[in-house]
């Protein structure tokens, strides 16, 4: 690299991301200059990012690795960081020779590789480039050599297009409510749920749970009215967070379904990513509310999710007296249904009409 020029230039957008998060743990841990190490920390906290799955396939406990990245880093200066020639991306930072060796091979890997920005990946594979370096000694303790992650990169690269990073994000606002809806498809099943309705907040957790995604939803409504606008614009946003994340469907397996027995209930989904969407919903028999919560508004969350997302489902209660039990076993058929729908079986779309809409 030229050192007239920025090295940032041939970095993509989200190569760029961790260049900003590396600075944002550099002062977090107040060093005097940005190092590997640093690099690596930000890489670890994309957890929606292709590096981090790389050393999920590795089998590798990333917060294992992160406390031993942190061990490693105890001896580096603890005082401010100094600026020097490297400027003009979002931040002025110091950038150790060693970083600079680092960017230089990350370039290199670029160009072996045939491609026309520095990715993440690159910046994974030139921190292994120099096996004494004390970061890859520190990888290698993990099992992530350079040919592990090769391995594993190359796992990634050969998926189908619409397993890399199968997100989706939704930001909604109205008069009613706010809402703020984050689906990774591909999760650890894991809810950061908040929506100030304890039952709502209670099944949207063990939905994350059963369907194997992870999901964050913020939502702030008005419910000192009621909980159905709340309720409903939630779905809303769910639902198209879920078509996002589905993005072209090539692969999937489509098609999904679940019965879920909760004692005395037995409640079953069938569900389809079709695109075309319909809801049939035969739950009856239920009271108005269990606790303080309007059963109702569940059809009308389901509905709202179902067409938002495309999708065809039939969801049927075949026996059940405890609407409580009713209710979470309609979750977790969903749920498992969706998950089974959305599993990666092929390289192919999977219709013969060459279209899913």
């Amino acid at each position: 690299m030229n050192p007239g020029m920025n090295p940032f230039d041939k970095f993509n957008e989200q190569s760029r991301e961790i260049l900003t998060t590396s600075y944002q743990v550099l002062m977090e841990l107040h060093h005097a200059n940005l190092e590997v190490e640093h690099l690596l920390l930000a890489m670890l906290r994309d957890k929606g990012g292709e590096v981090y799955h790389i050393f999920e396939r590795l089998g590798i406990d990333t917060n294992i690795l992160r406390d031993k990245l942190l061990a490693e880093m105890s001896d580096l200066p603890t005082q401010q960081p100094q600026a020097n020639a490297f400027k003009g991306f979002s931040v002025s930072m110091y950038i150790t020779p060693r970083l600079q060796n680092l960017f230089k091979q990350a370039d290199k890997e670029r160009e072996r590789l045939h491609e026309t920005v520095v990715s993440p990946e690159h910046l994974l594979l030139a921190v292994t480039a120099d096996p004494e370096d004390k970061t890859t000694k520190v990888l290698a303790r993990f099992g992530a050599d350079r040919e592990g992650i090769l391995k594993a990169m190359t796992t990634i690269i050969d998926m189908p297009a619409s397993t890399k990073g199968r997100h989706g994000k939704v930001a909604r606002e109205t008069l009613e409510t706010t809402i703020l809806v984050e689906v990774d498809l591909d999760g650890d099943g894991k809810g950061q749920i908040s929506t100030g309705i304890g039952f709502f907040d209670h099944m949207l957790t063990l939905f994350a749970k059963h369907a194997g995604l992870s999901l964050i939803i913020q939502a702030k409504g008005d419910l000192w009215i009621d909980d159905h606008h709340t309720v409903e614009d939630v779905g809303i946003a769910l639902g198209q967070s879920l078509k996002q994340a589905f993005g072209d469907k090539v692969g999937i397996q489509r098609y999904g379904h679940a019965y879920v027995p909760m004692d005395e209930t037995l409640v079953r989904t069938a569900l389809d990513v079709s695109g075309r969407p319909f809801l049939v919903y035969e739950v009856e028999g239920l009271p108005e509310k269990v606790g303080q919560f309007d059963c109702q508004l569940i059809e009308e969350f389901w509905r709202a999710v179902t067409f938002n997302a495309g999708l065809t489902v039939h969801v049927d209660k075949l026996r059940g007296k405890n609407a409580h039990h009713i209710l979470e076993a309609v979750f977790k058929s969903y749920a498992q249904a969706l998950r089974d729908a959305a599993r990666i079986v092929s390289d192919t779309l999977p219709s013969t009409k060459g279209k899913i809409e």
